[in-house]
């Protein structure tokens, strides 16, 4: 029995010694430079085919994830900051700091305050709306039916029913906060610039619920260090893509207290 026990680790020991000298799989595939990193100038040259792109061309209006149903309007309507308003008689923190959230983040470009059409090539940018822009858009009235919830949990009431019309009005429609945090963000997707000073918002009914209740990311920044403001940055995306479940690794250690002083929706 000790002879195999040796035998064994002596073959680990060997191919420990052989990766550490040969490159990997990876490395031979991909020709991995000298100084570890690989570029995506790297990939092109290693790997035929279409060119990599590194931007998203953009969409005009189009939620996303795509909701479970979707009807777009022919009229766009017009939207200021100035004369865009939430109505409603809920009384809940999270839904009072969630308006004062999005009237910023609404009418702030998703492109950091650069012209959409910059980004993608010019022969496969998407087309804006044809249609034309009347009305201009005044309030979103919200309506949710359970009282106010402080917590998340899993199987929360996500669902909500958002309709945009052409008189400039339009009203979301949830079972619970949570759905109304959905459509809040849904609602926001659906506002369109060409040129950062002239916002438009497309008309539309939608009905929208999750395909799971559970729809979280893990960070391990006990292995992997990530700053403050990537980790933000992770957070503010996941609120884009309606994830709701923040999973992070902070420390490998078994027993490692915190205190959490808020809880991300």
């Amino acid at each position: 029995m000790k002879s195999l026990a040796s035998l064994i680790l002596c073959i680990f020991c060997i191919q420990s010694v052989l990766s550490e000298i040969s490159p990997s799989r990876y490395d031979r595939k991909y020709k991995k430079p000298a100084d570890g990193v690989l570029t995506v100038e790297d990939l092109e040259k290693t790997n035929p085919g279409p060119k990599l792109v590194a931007a998203v061309n953009p969409s005009y209006g189009i939620p996303w994830p795509l909701p479970q149903q979707i009807s777009l309007g022919s009229a766009n309507l017009s939207a200021t900051p100035d004369q865009l308003k939430f109505s409603t008689t809920y009384e809940c923190d999270i839904l009072t700091q969630a308006i004062a959230r999005y009237q910023k983040l609404i009418f702030t470009n998703n492109a950091s305050g650069e012209d959409m059409n910059n980004y993608g090539s010019s022969k496969s940018k998407s087309s804006p709306p044809s249609s034309s822009v009347g009305q201009v858009f005044t309030t979103l009235t919200i309506v949710i039916d359970q009282p106010c919830e402080k917590l998340p949990y899993l199987g929360m009431n996500e669902n909500y029913t958002l309709s945009v019309w052409a008189n400039g009005t339009g009203v979301l429609h949830s079972g619970a906060i949570w759905g109304a945090l959905r459509g809040l963000e849904t609602f926001s997707h659906m506002f369109f610039t060409l040129d950062i000073k002239n916002w438009q918002l497309r008309t539309g009914e939608i009905t929208d619920y999750p395909r799971f209740a559970h729809r979280g990311i893990l960070l391990d920044t006990s292995r992997h260090f990530l700053s403050v403001g990537n980790i933000k940055k992770n957070l503010d995306l996941m609120m884009q893509n309606k994830f709701n479940v923040f999973h992070r690794t902070s420390s490998t250690i078994n027993r490692f207290r915190t205190q959490a002083r808020c809880f991300l929706i």
